[in-house]
This record gives C-alpha cells, sequence and structure tokens, in this order.
C-alpha cells in the first residue's frame, strides 16, 4: 500500500462568468485542488478537458477554462458586492453531490463578517472573510 498513487473522483458545481473577455468557469477550490485531470460537464451532457488559470483555498474559489463551450451555454456576469445590503433577498444555484437544478434562497444576514478557523491542533484564530466583491455574484440579489 505505500508508494502506491490513490485516485479519486469529486463532483462539484460552477457558473461561466466572462474575464478579460474569456468564457471561464467559477468554482469551488476544494474540488479541484491537486487534481491532475478535470472534466467539466455541461447541461448538454458534452464534457470537455478543463484547465485551471487561477485558484483561491482563502476564498475556496478557482478559475477554470476549456477549450469549447456549448453556444447555448449561459453567461452570468459580475457584479460588486459594494450594494449588497441587510436583508436583501438573494439566491444560490448549483449541483452539490451531483444533483442537478438545485436552488435555495435567503437573505444577506451579515456583511463583513469576522470568521474563527482552526488548526490541526484545534487552536483558533480570527480573522476577517474575504470574499472577492467581483465574485461575490454567486449569491445572485433578486430584484
Amino acid at each position: 500500500m505505500f508508494w502506491q498513487k490513490v485516485c479519486s473522483q469529486q463532483q462539484g458545481s460552477g457558473f461561466i462568468t466572462t474575464v478579460n473577455n474569456q468564457k471561464v468557469i467559477v468554482t469551488n477550490n476544494h474540488g479541484v485542488e491537486g487534481a491532475i485531470n478535470i472534466t467539466v460537464t455541461f447541461t448538454d451532457s458534452n464534457s470537455y478537458p478543463a484547465y485551471v488559470l487561477g485558484q483561491d483555498s482563502k476564498a475556496d474559489l478557482a478559475v477554470l477554462s476549456v477549450d469549447s463551450m456549448p453556444s447555448s451555454a449561459i453567461v452570468l456576469s459580475l457584479v460588486s458586492s459594494s450594494t449588497l445590503q441587510l436583508g436583501n433577498p438573494v439566491i444560490a444555484v448549483g449541483s452539490p453531490h451531483g444533483l442537478s437544478g438545485t436552488l435555495t434562497n435567503g437573505i444577506i444576514s451579515a456583511l463583513g463578517r469576522t470568521t474563527v478557523e482552526s488548526d490541526k491542533s484545534g487552536k483558533g484564530s480570527q480573522k476577517k472573510s474575504s470574499i472577492p466583491s467581483k465574485l461575490l455574484h454567486l449569491l445572485i440579489p433578486v430584484t
């Protein structure tokens, strides 16, 4: 068992947006971190190899590129979180654990919240949560 490679598969969800005039896929970093092969499957069931363009483990975000994308792919616009207010209604769309068509709703309950992260020893340290404002549209404001 020692020195053997261990392979596993992960599933996740993401969304398509445009950055610098390039269509990219934003997903969770923990789903692609350390991955050797990444494949993106679109709702039309076509799959394409994907490549990591950037990762942020603290925000748990990764940006992927694919060589081809279906023409029916819907591109979401990035918005700034600076206009968010407490109590704003929001929705989140995704496919956790391979479930398709998952949607949930809620409200903005806090902004700039401080979180506690603990290391393996169980000791925690407070730090301010820092989600990049350009990517906060994962929660899509409802009008």
